[in-house]
């Protein structure tokens, strides 16, 4: 949706920014062969399929060697930003919207980079978080519990924003489907954008996009896409909003709603409060709570901190 406002670019997911802010983020002058490095190390220090979202190396080159006496930390990751979506016009932007929830997690040294930065935040019941990302095989096998504490541990570094005052505006996806323009005309308002109808016409886009791109990408990838992203090939619709009145029993319901208790009043879902009966964990349930901070904010604040020469290593081995 944001993506289809001119003035907006929503690159896919990639919080280069964030990893390399300790090595470079002093840096301004440049020579040839350290760019050719610095971008032979985002490109394998990429979450995603650069192959599909991002330009050419050759492309990011020309434009990073054009600056390269005077080419601080944040114009480098703003020209990085720029090359996402390539058939993209950019001379229009004047919002760059990185997507990512890891960046719960990296507040501190975001702010810093971009102190003057705002915060979308879009929430979603985590009792159907839990249910479709189960469905979409995202962290598969886990139990909606466990699912339920990693939205709880993500989610309630929403406190370290307002402490620091800084402008935030949440978006409950249940309102997002159900009064689209409504919610997006808010979203425009508050990034300081005039708001454009054409943000709604996502149907088709996608595989429009995919097209574009399918002679970069492995027919393979493409398939897999297109089944992992199928809704993005349908008209916005509001029929995944209650999942968890089929998918979860009565007992199970109860406890995700006592761990997530304080986040669901802050952010509005007040009706998941009625329980019948008292709600006791047992071993089994701490142990999926516990494994959840293990994973989210440990392993992830561990990964932040190992140098990037380490991350370098294990991404080289990874793929």
């Amino acid at each position: 949706m944001m993506n289809l406002h001119s003035n907006v670019i929503c690159p896919s997911e990639e919080p280069f920014a964030i990893f390399f802010y300790q090595k470079y983020a002093n840096k301004t002058k440049w020579n040839d062969t350290e760019i050719l490095n610095f971008i032979d190390e985002f490109w394998l220090i990429a979450e995603k399929n650069l192959d599909l979202f991002f330009t050419s190396k050759q492309n990011l080159y020309n434009q990073l060697i054009t600056h390269k006496d005077n080419l601080n930390y944040q114009l480098l990751c703003t020209i990085i930003y720029l090359q996402f979506f390539e058939p993209k016009p950019k001379h229009e932007i004047s919002v760059i919207l990185d997507k990512q929830i890891k960046y719960f997690f990296y507040l501190k040294t975001l702010i810093k980079l971009y102190p003057e930065s705002k915060f979308i935040i879009l929430v979603r019941d985590p009792r159907v978080n839990a249910i479709r990302k189960k469905s979409r095989k995202l962290n598969a096998g886990q139990s909606p519990l466990y699912l339920s504490a990693l939205w709880n541990n993500t989610f309630k570094n929403i406190d370290y924003l307002t402490s620091k005052n800084k402008e935030v505006l949440i978006v409950k996806y249940e309102d997002l489907v159900s009064s689209p323009e409504t919610i997006l005309q808010n979203i425009c308002q508050f990034l300081n954008i005039q708001y454009n109808s054409k943000m709604l016409e996502t149907e088709g886009v996608y595989a429009s996009f995919l097209n574009i791109q399918k002679d970069k990408i492995d027919p393979k990838h493409i398939n897999y896409l297109k089944d992992f992203q199928s809704s993005l090939f349908q008209k916005v619709n509001k029929e995944k909003i209650h999942l968890q009145e089929n998918e979860l029993d009565t007992v199970l319901n109860d406890k995700i709603v006592k761990l997530t208790k304080p986040l669901l009043i802050k952010f509005g879902y007040d009706t998941a409060l009625q329980s019948k009966s008292a709600v006791y964990f047992n071993l089994s349930d701490y142990w999926q709570i516990i494994k959840s901070y293990l994973y989210r904010p440990l392993l992830i604040q561990f990964y932040l901190a190992i140098p990037l020469s380490i991350k370098l290593i294990i991404k080289k081995l990874r793929k």
